[in-house]
């Protein structure tokens, strides 16, 4: 373990690399912050004074403390337990989205959505839904999101999915001969 990696502030020996270091540093922060010894938080967390010790020296990571005393830390710390779960690397933070999703199955949803819609879906025609440009099927949504009040695509894949779009028709211009395309963007 490299000396630079460790962090002794606070007496941790552990390597910021180890797994659930994020949480091992709020916790100890908190206890220095606190005043509050191995003992206490022995005490507070129902284990042994020496589970503390080998926490703070790295013999025990994150990723293998207990769901009870995850629990407990998460209330000492004033935070959820799945966040301090996130903290000691026993939950990756992308768990919470599809592994497979991609902006453009999230547009393709909101279409399919609206094309069921009693009152906007058959007001256009089904090749906008298949053929249309990607920008003008962005905004289309966006068009809807707003009439209905709902959301459909998140913003961040949105911006995503738009700078491809572009990149695309400046990297195959012979794609779109014949039309006038304008960066909705302003990168003229």
């Amino acid at each position: 373990m490299s000396k630079q990696n460790r962090k002794r502030g606070i007496g941790l020996s552990i390597d910021t690399t180890e797994p659930g270091y994020a949480l091992v540093r709020m916790l100890f922060d908190e206890a220095s912050t606190r005043g509050d010894d191995h003992a206490v938080l022995a005490d507070r967390f129902g284990v042994s004074h020496g589970y503390f010790t080998h926490l703070r020296a790295g013999r025990i990571t994150g990723d293998k403390i207990s769901k009870n005393v995850i629990r407990r830390i998460a209330h000492y710390l004033g935070i959820s337990p799945i966040g301090a779960m996130i903290l000691a690397d026993q939950i990756p933070p992308d768990f919470f989205s599809p592994a497979d999703r991609s902006a453009e199955q999230d547009l393709d949803r909101a279409l399919r959505f609206i094309a069921q819609d009693e009152e906007i879906g058959p007001l256009f025609p089904a090749e906008f839904y298949e053929e249309g440009h990607t920008d003008a099927k962005v905004a289309f949504v966006r068009m809807y999101e707003k009439a209905k009040g709902t959301v459909l695509l998140p913003q961040d894949d949105l911006e995503d999915l738009i700078k491809g779009q572009e990149q695309f028709r400046a990297d195959h211009p012979s794609a779109y001969q014949g039309e006038k395309v304008t960066p909705i963007h302003g990168n003229s």
